[in-house]
């Protein structure tokens, strides 16, 4: 075989096996091959969204009304949307080989999984499908670099993940540092790992150094009024600017979230809404809730994404997430023109209480657990005098924390690092749940075991390096500025290293990117494009899915497990030798597999291939 990135000039073009002999080889007829894809699909989809549904509903604390109104009717829409995608996919490639007689590299999967998407996500809810499209796009991204690396086009970078999260976080905290910087449900998400006392929506900004250090209390107060009317000033003068004004009041809503033009508030965090980690056709399956090409492990629950590969953890995608499930609710179009003539004080007190209320479902596992109470009762006995010693220490004019530097840093850090350490093994018992109770002892040895580190140092090592950073810069320059945010973000995203994912990497850049392409609207004047969203699925869901028939072995080891999951392994009874010609290793992850044709529908062997 030639290299394969000349593979498309120095192979054939077209294959001429029948769809039975290539795609469906468990069944001779195309009308039982949708059949069997779209009974299987359903059903797991109606577990995979009926769970995730059901936990972010407890932990969103939705009354009886919304189990008895809108979850089965929300179920059944999502896992229809993803039955759609998948029954479509394995219809349309029918269709094309025998109206074509043939198939190109194109026709064997990238032209009926881009025709699937696109139907399919029209049946899903607006509300979802940016994030929906963030989702998939991170993945596309990831897989396209998988197949240049396979390529040989490009070399990995060793830690490139790492950087990349670095260079991200160091723009997400400089945008939290600044006033009116990010959404409010990514402002949220931020606030719970780092603390509010770096968010000037919570805080007045300082109008000098030595009033910062003589005015205390008073000058807050005065501030914080200031503040409300110059953002009451300004949506008045906001109101009144044309046609535009309600395009740019959703723009402005959505600057944290769905994709170029979702109107829904869900979509605003890094992980908030369910889909962005719930229910996209390449998802994991707890954090997607039911993607057809996804993680099959129930830890793929994500923080901030995917969000996957080995046994999943808090922070994969992406995202299931802490962001997800405990994030705002999705809005109609009228409350959120509504919601943003607030004053943005009650914006910032939203944000506050998602972070409080996901605080307090945290700490309520934890008071249930008694074992682990007692322990972490036991642990602050011991250290309060120590806390209490540090807390006396030193700090800056220009800092906002109410004790010492040190005890600012120690104790956020602490507080992931516990957090972390608990979340993670959780996850791990979950996985390990029928053994447990076959086994009592495996718990002891599930929640003690030094893989629990790696997630509880990133988040510790996260929070801690960017509060000591943003206060050594102001005990070093005197005073506090929001590019402090930008230099701590980068220096904090190298903890990632310490939990090595690029999921997260992805996931937090793909947002990101839509999050200035946002406030390139708003401020710039950049395209405002209409559906955006929908395009951007069906070509990212077609890309993976082409990628998931003519070279899987580029797709992430977990999402290619959870797609025979959903398929009932028929994604695996492909007949990829066949696809060998187009030059892109295709049979590589099953190089001696062969089907068991049935007699009188074909006369292929493996010798005359």
């Amino acid at each position: 075989v030639r290299n394969s990135n000349m593979a498309i000039f120095s192979k054939p073009l077209s294959v001429n096996p029948t769809c039975y002999e290539l795609g469906h080889c468990w069944t001779p007829y195309c009308h039982k091959a949708s059949t069997d894809i779209a009974s299987h699909v359903f059903k797991e989809s109606l577990k995979i969204y009926g769970t995730l549904y059901l936990v972010a509903g407890i932990l969103r604390k939705r009354g009886l009304n919304y189990y008895v109104k809108k979850f089965v009717p929300e179920t059944i829409r999502s896992s229809l949307f993803l039955t759609i995608n998948g029954t479509l996919f394995i219809s349309m490639f029918c269709i094309w080989r025998n109206m074509l007689g043939c198939l190109f590299f194109v026709t064997a999967s990238f032209i009926p999984a881009y025709i699937a998407a696109f139907t399919a996500v029209l049946f899903e809810r607006k509300s979802r499908r940016g994030a929906l499209a963030v989702y998939l796009t991170n993945l596309a991204i990831e897989t396209g670099y998988r197949m240049l690396v396979e390529r040989k086009i490009v070399s990995p970078v060793r830690n490139g993940e790492v950087y990349l999260f670095s260079a991200v976080s160091a723009v997400y905290l400089y945008l939290f540092r600044k006033k009116d910087g990010l959404g409010d449900a990514t402002q949220s998400l931020f606030k719970f790992i780092m603390g509010s006392d770096e968010c000037p929506q919570t805080l007045p900004t300082l109008l000098s150094e030595k009033s910062a250090a003589t005015s205390g209390r008073e000058h807050r107060h005065d501030h914080l009024i200031d503040s409300s009317r110059t953002t009451k000033s300004y949506q008045d003068s906001y109101s009144h600017r044309g046609s535009r004004s309600s395009l740019e009041v959703d723009v402005r809503k959505s600057q944290g979230g769905s994709i170029f033009g979702d109107k829904s508030s869900s979509g605003g965090s890094l992980g908030e809404d369910e889909t962005s980690s719930a229910g996209s056709l390449a998802g994991d399956e707890t954090s997607s809730g039911g993607s057809l090409v996804g993680d099959e492990s129930l830890s793929g629950v994500s923080f901030v994404g995917d969000e996957t590969s080995s046994g999943g953890s808090l922070l994969r995608d992406e995202t299931s997430s802490l962001g997800s499930l405990a994030g705002e609710e999705e809005t109609s179009t009228e409350s959120l023109e509504s919601s943003s003539s607030r004053p943005r004080g009650s914006k910032a007190l939203l944000s506050s209480s998602t972070s409080s209320s996901l605080q307090a479902t945290i700490y309520m596992i934890l008071q249930k657990l008694p074992l682990l109470s007692s322990l972490v009762g036991g642990v602050k006995e011991q250290l309060r005098p120590v806390l209490r010693s540090f807390e006396q220490l030193p700090r800056h004019k220009c800092c906002h924390h109410n004790h010492s530097c040190i005890s600012y840093v120690l104790k956020g850090g602490a507080k992931m690092f516990t957090l972390g350490y608990v979340v993670q093994s959780m996850i791990n018992s979950l996985s390990v749940a029928s053994r447990i109770l076959k086994k009592p002892s495996t718990l002891k040895n599930t929640w003690f075991s030094k893989l629990n580190l790696k997630l509880a140092a990133f988040l510790g090592g996260y929070c801690a390096v960017f509060r000591a950073v943003n206060c050594i810069l102001r005990w070093i320059r005197n005073k506090d500025s929001e590019l402090h945010g930008c230099i701590a973000g980068a220096l904090a995203g190298l903890s990632l290293r310490f939990y090595r994912s690029i999921t997260i990497a992805l996931y937090t850049a793909t947002k990101l990117m839509e999050i200035l392409y946002f406030k390139g609207i708003h401020f710039y004047g950049f395209p405002y494009i209409k559906s955006a969203d929908i395009f951007i699925y069906a070509f990212s869901t077609a890309f993976i899915l082409h990628a998931a028939v003519l070279e899987p072995h580029t797709l992430r080891p977990g999402y290619w497990k959870f797609l025979l999951r959903v398929t009932n392994n028929r994604f695996a009874f492909m007949n990829r030798k066949l696809l060998d010609v187009f030059g892109v290793n295709s049979s590589k992850i099953q190089p001696d597999y062969w089907p068991d044709y049935e007699p009188g529908f074909s006369t292929l062997t493996r010798n005359n291939s």
